[in-house]
C-alpha cells in the first residue's frame, strides 16, 4: 500500500488513455489534490487494490484493455464494501452516447464530466466528491 501520512491532500485517481488528459489533470488539480493516474481501466484498477487511499476515481468512458464501464462494474461489485462505495466520475466525450451515458448511471455512476472539461469543473466535482477524512 502507498499511503502517505504525511501528505494529507485527498488522493484522486485519473484513469484516461490520453497522456495529455491525465497531464492537465495533475496541473488542474495538483494543488488540492494528490492525483495519481492510470492510462487505462486495467491499470486503474490494479491501483485501486493496491491503494486503499484514493477518495474518488475520474474514469474516461471508452479506453482500450477496459473501458470505464468496466472499471465501474469491477468497483461495484468489489467484496470491500468501501470500495463499493467509491466515487466514481465518468469522463465523457461529445461523442459518447446519452444511451452509454445513461447505462454508466444505471451501473452506479456518481456523476459525469464532459470532455473537453475546464479547471473549474474538474475542481468542483473532486471538491464535492472526496470524502475529507
Amino acid at each position: 500500500m502507498s499511503e502517505q501520512a504525511t501528505d494529507s491532500k485527498p488522493r484522486v485517481l485519473m484513469v484516461d488513455d490520453s497522456k495529455v488528459i491525465r497531464m492537465a489533470a495533475n496541473k488542474i488539480l495538483g494543488k488540492d489534490f494528490d492525483v495519481v493516474v492510470a492510462g487505462d481501466g486495467e491499470e486503474g484498477w490494479k491501483m485501486l487494490l493496491a491503494d486503499h487511499s484514493i477518495h474518488v476515481v475520474f474514469t474516461d468512458l471508452m479506453m482500450p484493455v477496459l473501458d470505464g464501464l468496466g472499471l465501474l462494474e469491477r468497483i461495484r461489485s468489489s467484496d470491500d464494501p468501501g470500495m463499493q462505495n467509491l466515487p466514481v466520475i465518468m469522463v465523457t466525450g461529445a461523442d459518447n452516447s446519452d444511451e452509454l451515458r445513461e447505462e454508466a448511471l444505471k451501473k452506479g455512476a456518481t456523476d459525469f464530466l464532459q470532455k473537453p472539461f475546464n479547471s473549474i469543473d474538474l475542481q468542483a466535482r473532486a471538491r464535492a466528491h472526496c470524502n475529507y477524512q
